[in-house]
């Protein structure tokens, strides 16, 4: 570090002054080529771009009812074994590869949702709520991803996807679902973190927002 900050600058390297000359191989092929300048080591590595993608995440919850208590489990979906963020969990995505409206990504997520768990709308559930909750880019090595991020509330209808919940064997286990305390627990992604903390927040406002309209009505009629 010393030699860099008062020797061997990289504009104007003082090779005559430096103690390890010798031993320097560019100084040494400068030796041999004097049209080569030891400025033009290190080489610099031309960077690719990194490739743009989009993404849209569905945060599905599946409201239940169990001993007349009412709860609501996420579903993860695991991802393959190779290949980015191998073996991983995220919430049910689809990959795009090119900019969409929010209807043509809601129709990808269908579609999805369709195939992976049976699920469609007014046939095998009800849909509670659906919120688009925002967007951001997140940044792999290699990748800059645009990631759109919406919650989907359903209610199973009888006889649906009931599906869902039935055990599978640990070695063959795609997906799961979780309640909000064992997701917080899990080892998730930076991307897919910073997913469920828009779902947090976003129940947070409306929690917020349902108290004051309380109060609000408790006022009018006291």
């Amino acid at each position: 570090m010393e030699l860099g900050a008062t020797l061997c600058s990289v504009s104007k390297p003082s090779c005559s002054s430096c103690p390890i000359s010798s031993q320097c191989r560019a100084y040494s092929v400068f030796q041999e080529n004097r049209s080569i300048p030891v400025t033009e080591y290190p080489t610099k590595v031309v960077k690719s771009k990194p490739k743009l993608d989009f993404c849209c995440v569905c945060v599905l919850e599946i409201q239940i009812q169990e001993n007349n208590q009412s709860g609501g489990r996420f579903v993860l979906v695991k991802r393959p074994e190779e290949g980015l963020l191998a073996g991983l969990w995220e919430f049910p995505s689809v990959i795009l590869d090119k900019e969409a409206s929010l209807a043509a990504r809601r129709k990808a997520i269908n579609l999805y949702l369709k195939e992976a768990f049976h699920l469609e709308p007014k046939e095998t559930c009800t849909v509670v709520s659906r919120k688009e909750l925002g967007e951001f880019v997140h940044i792999f090595t290699h990748i800059r991803r645009k990631i759109y991020v919406e919650l989907l509330v359903v209610q199973l209808t009888e006889g649906g996807t009931i599906d869902l919940f039935k055990d599978e064997a640990e070695d063959t286990l795609t997906w799961k679902c979780v309640d909000s305390d064992v997701l917080s627990t899990m080892g998730l992604t930076s991307a897919v973190r910073k997913v469920y903390s828009m779902v947090e927040a976003h129940k947070q406002d409306l929690s917020v927002s349902s108290n004051r309209t309380a109060i609000s009505r408790k006022r009018r009629f006291t």
